[in-house]
């Protein structure tokens, strides 16, 4: 069934939100990308490629058909159909196979972020898992998955090996490179990137002063469904930073 118009219009608008706010957050600058899956479809939403992400509306939301961008991927996608009232000549990110390889291994997946963050670059280049340290990152446990490659995800086989080292985990690190997370929506998926870079400096802190390790698998699992709970007034809260 589709998505009326006006509730496409307005996850666009979310979709383009969450762009924002990861630029304000400083995670991201024109590098990195947020989308969400058109609910029961085979289809999502994400920004053009060179469109800084403090700068994304919703008018600028491109919708990708999966089945049709895994067949472009061998002309490494010269054109893209844009009918949905964006810019004519307008092309998603060059790794919008990140995107489209998550939505179709991971059913429970509606919001995928990709961005070159610090901190957690800094743990994935170092072979250190991120865990949950504290209570905003539970949906961590227990710790990172890390794939061992710098390269861009630009491939089918490249998508493949990403879902394959992400498993049923909620973010992953890209060694010498950046990280991928998913989340059941778009607002949860954009706080979980905050909280995630927020755990890697926590965690940081935390080594210094010569403690290891992180939360057990119980209170990691009372701690993410508070954050579920909670994730659309978090991403209220960090939109209303942008005003």
């Amino acid at each position: 069934m589709a998505l009326p118009q006006k509730a496409l219009r307005e996850l666009k608008a979310r979709v383009a939100l969450a762009n924002r706010i990861l630029a304000n957050e400083g995670l991201a600058d024109y590098h990195g990308h947020v989308s969400a899956r058109i609910p029961g479809t085979n289809r999502f939403l994400i920004k053009p490629v060179l469109k800084p992400l403090a700068e994304v509306t919703a008018r600028d939301i491109l919708i990708v058909d999966i089945d049709a961008y895994k067949k472009m991927i061998p002309e490494q996608r010269k054109r893209f159909d844009t009918r949905a009232g964006v810019i004519a000549e307008a092309r998603p990110p060059r790794e919008t196979i990140i995107h489209a390889a998550a939505y179709e291994a991971r059913p429970d997946v509606n919001g995928v972020v990709h961005t070159h963050q610090l901190f957690a670059a800094a743990f994935g280049l170092a072979r250190r898992p991120i865990l949950p340290v504290h209570n905003t990152a539970g949906a961590l446990y227990p710790g990172t998955p890390i794939l061992d490659n710098s390269r861009l995800l630009i491939t089918g086989e490249d998508g493949k090996q990403m879902v394959e080292a992400l498993g049923q985990a909620s973010a992953l690190l890209l060694r010498g490179h950046g990280v991928v997370l998913v989340a059941p929506s778009v607002e949860e998926v954009t706080v979980n990137t905050i909280y995630l870079e927020r755990a890697a400096k926590v965690q940081l802190i935390a080594s210094l002063l010569g403690h290891e390790g992180g939360l057990s698998a119980e209170d990691s699992a009372v701690h993410t469904q508070n954050i579920r709970r909670r994730a659309e007034h978090a991403f209220a809260y960090f939109a209303s930073l942008l005003r």
